[in-house]
């Protein structure tokens, strides 16, 4: 993983941290928490590469942590208030072409037979969907129906 990716800058945290709700001191039961600075730079490069939380690099605790933790920020409105402070300071630094943006996003579920259905002459049917003729017809779950009698 590149190192500009590991740490959100001090001079970017300094603005940040004061909204970032300081949490409750460790118990003596499970793992000690991961510090805010981390599970933040995870979600900043969870939001850049648009990996899956899972996926995240064990530089940034658990995707499970950084996961929960965006959606405690987001339910209470202090995300909103990070992303927009890290956009002024970068638009400081860097500067943000604010005239032009764009998104790209596809997704769709497949249909379960493809675009066209089932072939008629059932090439497509699973193995367990396809009849055979020495056998009895079975139920839903495999089992044998016995309200159904076999053609003769």
């Amino acid at each position: 993983m590149e190192a500009k990716f590991r740490d959100i800058p001090n001079a970017s945290w300094e603005q940040v941290a004061p909204r970032i709700p300081v949490r409750r001191k460790r118990t003596l039961r499970g793992r000690p928490p991961r510090p805010n600075r981390e599970v933040l730079a995870g979600i900043v490069y969870r939001l850049r590469t648009g990996c899956q939380w899972k996926a995240l690099p064990q530089d940034f605790g658990s995707g499970s942590t950084c996961h929960r933790r965006f959606q405690e920020w987001v339910a209470a409105g202090i995300f909103k208030e990070i992303v927009s402070e890290l956009l002024k300071f970068y638009d400081h630094r860097r500067g943000i072409q604010w005239k032009w943006s764009s998104l790209d996003s596809a997704m769709v579920k497949a249909p379960k037979w493809g675009p066209h259905g089932p072939e008629p002459d059932g090439s497509r049917q699973r193995w367990r969907e396809t009849p055979h003729p020495d056998r009895w017809p079975r139920g839903p779950a495999g089992r044998r129906d016995l309200r159904r009698q076999r053609p003769r």
